[in-house]
């Protein structure tokens, strides 16, 4: 007896470390996934995951109602972002370049955001950047996001799922395989499910072996790379590169591939691999984006993401919004998928999340209806951070307007009120061991020692 009453002293004591439960909730709008729009819809929410879904549903006694009158579908999916550079302020590069070695050499593009940005990395602000980042990629309506820094591990807890760090979701198995190589980026009992590489072509053979034996295991989900990102010879030839490697994988993705075409697309297909696709820093960089009509035309599975905020999108709406008015080749219905099913298929986390459907995770995002958008898909496209109502992560409300954050979150200590595109939004800070005020003012103290600001939370 004794031993048992020390045993629930301690649970008590540490129950703090422990993940809270979610309520059981009931979401009632239209509902939007890639297949259909369903009018008059309901989701009903059971801790972390979504218990059912559909029209005339029969509802627990203890669910309770987040008065929503909107859009609802899954939360946004970014599978290429670089998270701790998006509190730099946008940079406009003074021309177009033939491919990304060429502007990292520029001294301006030194001056104003890799030193910034090297700085305070190295100087202890690591976890305020993921941090400001974070809350930056809820504004653009995410709640899953690739691109986090290893440095800052310790804070990547709580706002959006850190799919290269910490999803928030049970590990996948282990597989029979015991695999050999170089395991530093990706070892046993890593909680992280995605392996996102920059340089793939820098990436030694031992490591490679070893993550090629973990998606054949199936506990490292997808591989996603950085390749021929820009228009000359040298971005073309590092596919060609990637090939005589044999790094033409299932379950890997490659980002950006503006210099790919048919031929290319047609082996990225055959090899089951996805692409994801960063208009707006193409177009800003280069002058050109990657061939879509192309991808498409083979069949390969497309995500839309921002890449980050010097250049690209804010967030995953804004990129959205943006290539919904800029690419009119593509349906409403067509985008939607690229930021929500196709990420989730392409980084092989489509049983978890990116669907409307029974236990998969509750990560949601509702959007108010728009006057004159002639289908929800099209409300979704053009959309900005202003109509977003409600975002909750694994069952948990997490952002959202301000007077339905004070209504449906039980504890208001952690609520950070925030202006967004002139709209009162609120983010729970209930999770994280910062303070909203502390990160601005450490962010823009820093910055302001580099000649440079804060980035501001952009509507488009």
């Amino acid at each position: 007896m004794f031993r048992r009453i020390i045993c629930v002293a301690l649970l008590l004591t540490f129950s703090w470390l422990l993940p809270a439960a979610a309520d059981t909730w009931k979401l009632d709008g239209t509902l939007v996934t890639p297949e259909a729009i369903v009018a008059g819809g309901t989701v009903v929410i059971t801790d972390q995951l979504i218990s059912d879904v559909g029209v005339n549903l029969p509802i627990p006694p203890n669910a309770r109602p987040i008065p929503v009158t909107g859009i609802v579908l899954p939360g946004l999916i970014d599978l290429h972002n670089h998270i701790t550079w998006n509190a730099l302020p946008r940079w406009h590069p003074p021309q177009k370049y033939l491919d990304r070695y060429e502007w990292q050499e520029l001294p301006e593009y030194d001056r104003v955001l890799r030193s910034p940005w090297y700085n305070l990395m190295t100087g202890g602000l690591a976890c305020e950047l993921d941090l400001f980042a974070e809350v930056k990629a809820l504004i653009g309506g995410a709640t899953s996001i690739v691109g986090s820094d290893g440095r800052s591990a310790p804070c990547a807890n709580g706002l959006v799922r850190n799919l290269d760090l910490r999803p928030d979701f049970p590990p996948y198995p282990s597989g029979s395989k015991n695999c050999p190589g170089d395991s530093t980026a990706f070892p046993p009992g890593a909680p992280n499910v995605v392996i996102s590489e920059v340089f793939p072509l820098q990436t030694p053979d031992e490591r490679i072996a070893y993550y090629k034996c973990e998606l054949e295991n199936g506990r490292l989900r997808s591989f996603i790379v950085h390749l021929g990102e820009g228009t000359d010879a040298s971005a073309r030839r590092e596919f060609l590169m990637l090939k005589g490697r044999n790094l033409l994988l299932p379950h890997m993705a490659i980002v950006h591939g503006t210099a790919l075409g048919a031929t290319e697309f047609a082996d990225m297909a055959a090899n089951h691999m996805g692409l994801v696709w960063s208009p707006r820093s193409n177009l800003e960089l280069y002058g050109v984006t990657t061939n879509i009509p192309a991808a498409l035309q083979a069949r390969v599975s497309i995500a839309l993401a921002p890449d980050w905020s010097p250049t690209g999108s804010a967030g995953m709406l804004q990129e959205l919004n943006f290539a919904a008015g800029t690419f009119r080749y593509l349906s409403p219905q067509q985008l939607v998928s690229m930021v929500t099913s196709a990420p989730a298929q392409i980084a092989r986390l489509d049983d978890r999340i990116g669907k409307l459907v029974k236990d998969q995770y509750a990560d949601i995002l509702v959007i108010r209806d728009r006057p004159g958008a002639h289908t929800a898909y099209e409300t979704v496209t053009t959309a900005t951070p202003a109509d977003i109502q409600l975002i909750l992560v694994g069952g948990r409300p997490v952002y959202g307007d301000y007077d339905l954050m004070q209504k449906i979150v039980s504890s208001h200590a952690a609520l950070v009120e925030i202006s967004v595109c002139g709209t009162r939004k609120v983010v729970d800070f209930e999770k994280i061991g910062y303070k909203w005020d502390d990160i601005l003012k450490k962010l823009s103290s820093a910055l302001s020692r580099y000649g440079t600001s804060i980035s501001t939370f952009e509507c488009g």
